[in-house]
C-alpha cells in the first residue's frame, strides 16, 4: 500500500482491498494473542492467576509491566 500511494498508482478499489486485507490480519494475530491468555489462565492455579492478573493491571491498584492497552 505503502508503495502504491509513494508510486502515486493507488486507487480507490487497491486502497479499501488492501485496508481490509490488512485489518484482517491485524484481527488474527489479535485473536491468536487474546486467545493465548485465556490458553494460560486455564493452566495456572488461582492464586496464579491472581498474580497474572496484578501483574497485567487487571486488578484495582495494580501496575501493569505492559505496555499496551489491557484486554
Amino acid at each position: 500500500m505503502d508503495r502504491l500511494f509513494a508510486q502515486g498508482v493507488i486507487n480507490d478499489n487497491d486502497l479499501r482491498r488492501l485496508l481490509m486485507e490488512i485489518g484482517d490480519v491485524q484481527a488474527r494475530i489479535r485473536y491468536v494473542h487474546l486467545r493465548t491468555h485465556l490458553a494460560q489462565k486455564v493452566l495456572l492455579t488461582p492464586e496464579q492467576v491472581t498474580h497474572y492478573d496484578q501483574l497485567r493491571g487487571y486488578q484495582p491498584g495494580a501496575e501493569s509491566s505492559h505496555s499496551h492497552t489491557h484486554h
